[in-house]
């Protein structure tokens, strides 16, 4: 099967490959988490729901800047392809 094919049967899932698993990055998150549970047990309610509001806002962000990176990526490696394809060895 080619990579264009599962790409298209949906075999293939880019953004199921995004999380960074190293050891820093688990720390990190592992940091931010404690930190925000902190801040949020402090806050009355109607400021958690204000939080909560800030924090979907943020991770929507995210997910359109996670897009916009993957597209970005996949075109430099085609182009790299494509030049490679084309160059005169």
């Amino acid at each position: 099967m080619s990579i264009l094919k599962d790409l298209y049967t949906g075999d293939v899932t880019p953004l199921d490959r995004i999380p960074c698993k190293t050891d820093e990055y688990k720390n990190l998150t592992k940091q931010i988490q404690e930190a925000e549970e902190n801040f949020f047990r402090n806050l009355s309610e109607e400021k958690q729901l204000e939080y909560d509001a800030c924090v979907s806002l943020l991770i929507s962000r995210e997910g359109v800047a996670a897009e916009d990176l993957f597209i970005k990526a996949f075109r430099l490696g085609a182009q790299t392809m494509l030049e490679i394809l084309h160059h005169d060895i």
